[in-house]
């Protein structure tokens, strides 16, 4: 209605002779105060309106022209003219407001529609922040859980590595216990006990003097007293005397290099009082199944020369069994020793027994890398390898 009615007055102002100028500028300023009034929706409605008005709207000079006309015929032909302008007017001043009316309702239906759309990401933005706060706890709870693991891991790997030090320890004893038990490891020289898997347990002589401490003496010659010219059976269960010459047997030997590894040491001595050594890293002899086969000597040092290089892989021989490669005879009874032979070889330490007068002369006990004269003493002993 407010808008027909600004109509109106537009109109009326706009007709010639109706009102005085004076009534004119003081509707024309009532108007502009309306418009102020109306604020920019309204002069957006109107604005094309008052702008085809103005478009119409007679100058000042017609309007007095039209005054001057005494003719009313003419004066009634210009009223006819302008109320059809009017009704024209009319006309598109509703066709402006149908087409802002429509315009204002599409924006109230696009602002709902981005009202709604700011609603609905406004939920789901306040879920997404309310499951990021459920997994932001969920994950403190858990780490608070795993630090309690971490330190109850940690409480028990330092009691564990307690067990396991004490373990440790045990081990360590229960070791030098066994090395105790099945060596001379530990052991002072003399005669002492030890026991191997297998075997009862039987004395040895222990040796810390020649190379050091954990010597087991195997055999040993100092002076003829034993003859070493024996059987088979002999040489199986040992003979002799630990204090004095004896060889320990060679089932106990086979016992003691499988149940460790052992190193090999012989010390010799000439009539002269020279004295010179031989060192295998490695020895060991297989069972009785193999003959006592030398099945490992491994490196040798020393410096009385490897004369035992050929007697690797070789079986024990004696006067009743012979596994030489001596083809037309005996080693062991041509040596009268029991021995690991080949072609009788560079060594037999288990020869017999020569004076100081023959050793020079006759066969004896022989070391042919270093001397062909018969030894003095000799003593062979092994040792465990850590």
């Amino acid at each position: 209605m407010y808008l027909y009615e600004k109509l109106i007055s537009i109109l009326l102002l706009s007709l010639p002779g109706i009102m005085s100028e004076t009534t004119e500028n003081s509707q024309l300023t009532a108007l502009k105060n309306q418009d102020e009034q109306c604020g920019s929706y309204c002069f957006g409605i109107l604005k094309p309106f008052i702008e085809k008005v103005s478009s119409l709207q007679p100058r000042k000079e017609k309007a007095k022209k039209f005054r001057e006309m005494e003719s009313l015929d003419n004066y009634c032909l210009i009223k006819e003219d302008f109320i059809d302008q009017i009704i024209h007017l009319i006309a598109f001043s509703n066709n402006i407001e149908n087409k802002w009316m429509v315009e204002l309702k599409n924006k109230d239906f696009q602002i709902l529609n981005q009202t709604v759309k700011i609603s609905s990401l406004e939920k789901r933005l306040t879920e997404k922040e309310n499951e990021m706060k459920a997994i932001e706890n969920k994950l403190i709870v858990d780490l608070k859980n795993k630090d309690s693991e971490i330190s109850n891991l940690k409480s028990q790997e330092k009691e564990n590595s307690a067990i396991i030090g004490k373990l440790r320890k045990n081990l360590t004893d229960k070791e030098n216990e066994i090395n105790n038990l099945s060596s001379c490891i530990g052991k002072e020289t003399g005669i002492h006990e030890i026991k191997l898997p297998g075997s009862s347990a039987f004395n040895v002589s222990c040796d810390t003097c020649l190379a050091g401490s954990g010597w087991t003496v195997i055999q040993r010659r100092q002076d003829g007293s034993v003859d070493f010219n024996r059987t088979m059976r002999d040489y199986r269960k040992g003979f002799g005397a630990l204090d004095g010459e004896f060889f320990i047997g060679l089932d106990k030997l086979h016992l003691l290099t499988k149940s460790r590894k052992h190193e090999l040491y012989i010390y010799m001595k000439k009539f002269n009082d020279e004295s010179r050594y031989a060192r295998y890293s490695h020895f060991f002899i297989k069972g009785e199944e193999d003959s006592f086969k030398i099945k490992s000597l491994g490196n040798y040092t020393g410096d009385a020369g490897d004369a035992m290089a050929d007697n690797l892989y070789k079986k024990f021989t004696t006067i009743d069994e012979d596994h030489d490669n001596w083809f037309t005879g005996n080693c062991a009874d041509f040596y009268a020793a029991g021995w690991w032979f080949h072609n009788c070889g560079n060594s037999r330490l288990n020869g017999k027994y020569q004076t100081a007068d023959l050793a020079a002369k006759v066969r004896g006990i022989n070391w042919i890398s270093w001397t062909l004269d018969s030894l003095k003493f000799v003593q062979m002993m092994i040792r465990p390898v850590e």
